[in-house]
């Protein structure tokens, strides 16, 4: 495996992956895709059936529109970069809330052996959400993103493109992170 690098993106609380012949991390690379309009568009022309579901809808999405569908994604990561820049400083601040109040364990029976390096999953501001950042925890309010994506379906494992996709992005880190004896955000 070829090494990563990793890259600050708020100092002493956000970090994110780059990986080995990418021109930039993954950080960058997820708002980027969350904000090209064409592969949007086409995502939700191919996945049409998934927008047409109740929770969707009734989040004004419409599977008949996708340039609406597009606009929401855009929008949405707006906010949630904004959203991230405050609770990085709080973290750093020592107030709420926090990134620890935003990331979640990721959940299932995949990683919950992890004690360290516990793989996290975000959500985006709207409710439901279409955006995740998938992150592994450092340390108290100190998170590595690992990927970002559009979750369409109930779960990873029932969204289009999803799984093995963001498990395999994990893994890699993990191993990755493991080998250089990264345990912490101190290591880094």
């Amino acid at each position: 495996m070829e090494d990563f690098e990793i890259i600050t993106i708020y100092p002493n609380c956000l970090w994110a992956i780059k990986r080995p012949k990418r021109k930039e991390d993954e950080y960058v690379l997820t708002f980027r895709a969350w904000h090209d309009i064409e592969s949007l568009t086409d995502l939700f022309r191919l996945n049409k059936d998934y927008i047409g579901h109740d929770i969707w809808t009734k989040a004004g999405l419409n599977a008949d529109n996708p340039e609406l569908s597009v606009q929401k994604v855009i929008d949405e990561a707006n906010e949630l970069e904004v959203f991230l820049k405050k609770l990085c400083r709080n973290s750093v601040k020592g107030t709420h809330p926090n990134l620890d109040d935003h990331f979640k364990p990721l959940g299932g029976d995949r990683y919950s052996y992890q004690q360290e390096l516990e793989p996290q999953k975000s959500y985006g501001t709207q409710r439901p959400s279409l955006l995740r950042l998938y992150a592994i925890k450092l340390g108290s309010n100190q998170y590595l993103i690992v990927v970002g994506a559009i979750k369409l379906g109930a779960s990873i494992q029932t969204s289009p493109g999803l799984h093995p996709f963001v498990f395999n992005r994990i893994d890699e880190a993990l191993t990755y992170l493991k080998q250089n004896g990264i345990c912490e955000s101190e290591d880094i």
